[in-house]
């Protein structure tokens, strides 16, 4: 529950996963326990580049030990 996100979130993490994505192009502030919405003005172009940008992110952070254990 949110107890549970609060306690096992990391804001660090959250935070360099967004400004990565400015890198790519993809803007999305750093707001902690935020959610990125959908709007009728984003193609399907828009969800798929956002989609393969956060895949590459997330991978080069998880190779770097962010999510680790």
């Amino acid at each position: 529950g949110y107890r549970d996100l609060l306690e096992h979130h990391d804001d660090r993490a959250y935070a360099e996963f967004h400004r990565r994505m400015y890198d790519h192009d993809i803007l999305m502030l750093p707001m902690s326990l935020k959610r990125n919405h959908i709007t009728g003005a984003h193609r399907a172009e828009d969800i798929d580049a956002t989609l393969s940008a956060a895949r590459i992110v997330l991978g080069e952070m998880a190779d770097e030990g962010f999510f680790g254990a």
